[in-house]
C-alpha cells in the first residue's frame, strides 16, 4: 500500500530538459541579423544626414553669394538729379506707356507684405516697376534690402502666369524691372524731391509715409500716389483707367 506521504513530482519531463541546439542557433541568428539591419539603419541615417547637411551648407552658400553679387549690382544710385531722367528713359527702354514706382524699405513691414503683389503685377502686365529703397546706401543696408528682395525675385519668377511661358517671364523681369537705392544719403534730398513733385503735379501731401506707390507716363510726369499698402488688382485697375483717358 503506497505511503500517503510520497510527494508527487509536479515538473513535466520537458521541464528539465536541456533547449535544443537548433533553437538556440536560430536565436543566435536571428539576434545576429537584427544587430546587423540596425547598424546599416543607423550608418545609412548618418550619411544621409550628412549629405542633406552638405546639400543645405552648399545652397546657404549659393544664396548669400547671390545676395551679395545682388547688394554689389542690383541697385542703381538715384538722386534728386538724375531721378526724372532715369524714369523717362526707363519707360523708353522697356517699351511701357507708365513706370510704377513703389518706395519701401526693410524695416517696413507693410512694404514687405505687399512686395509680392506688386512683383506679380510686374510679371503678369507690360508695365514697368521701379524699387526705390529707403535703406541707407551703404554696404549693410545695401545688403539687408539685398537679403530681402533677391530671393523673393526668384521665387515670384514660379508664379504661375495662364498663357504666359517661363522665357517670357524672365525677359518681362529683365525689361521691365528695376532695382535703386537713394543715393543722396541722411539728407534725403531725392525723397524730398519726389515730396515736392507730388504737391506741385498732384496737389498731394507726403509726409515720407512707407509704402509709398507712383505712377509716372512715359514722358516722366506724376499721374497718380498712393500712400500705403496697393495690391496687384488696385494697381492693374489703375493702369486701365490711366491708359483710357
Amino acid at each position: 500500500m503506497a505511503s500517503d506521504l510520497t510527494p508527487e513530482s509536479s515538473a513535466s519531463p520537458s521541464d528539465s530538459a536541456p533547449a535544443s541546439p537548433t533553437a538556440s542557433g536560430r536565436t543566435l541568428v536571428w539576434t545576429v541579423l537584427a544587430l546587423m539591419i540596425g547598424a546599416c539603419v543607423v550608418i545609412g541615417l548618418f550619411a544621409w544626414n550628412r549629405s542633406d547637411q552638405s546639400e543645405r551648407q552648399a545652397k546657404t552658400q549659393e544664396r548669400a553669394q547671390g545676395v551679395d553679387e545682388f547688394a554689389k549690382s542690383g541697385f542703381v544710385e538715384l538722386s534728386a538729379d538724375n531721378f526724372s531722367n532715369w524714369i523717362r528713359e526707363f519707360a523708353q527702354s522697356s517699351g511701357s506707356r507708365f513706370v510704377v514706382v513703389n518706395i519701401w524699405a526693410t524695416w517696413c513691414e507693410p512694404c514687405r507684405q505687399e512686395m509680392p503683389e506688386l512683383l506679380r503685377f510686374q510679371l503678369a502686365n507690360p508695365v514697368a516697376l521701379a524699387l526705390i529703397s529707403a535703406d541707407q546706401n551703404n554696404d549693410e543696408g545695401r545688403r539687408e534690402a539685398a537679403a530681402f528682395l533677391q530671393p523673393l525675385l526668384q521665387m515670384s519668377l514660379e508664379y504661375e502666369l495662364t498663357g504666359v511661358s517661363a522665357e517670357l517671364k524672365q525677359e518681362r523681369r529683365a525689361k521691365g524691372l528695376r532695382s535703386a537705392i537713394d543715393a543722396s544719403g541722411e539728407d534725403g534730398k531725392l525723397f524730398t524731391s519726389i515730396q515736392e513733385k507730388m504737391s506741385e503735379e498732384l496737389k498731394v501731401e507726403w509726409s515720407l509715409i512707407l509704402p509709398t506707390t507712383l505712377i509716372f507716363d512715359a514722358e516722366g510726369r506724376m499721374r497718380h500716389s498712393i500712400v500705403g499698402e496697393t495690391r496687384q488688382t488696385d494697381l492693374e485697375q489703375l493702369i486701365a483707367k490711366l491708359s483710357a483717358e
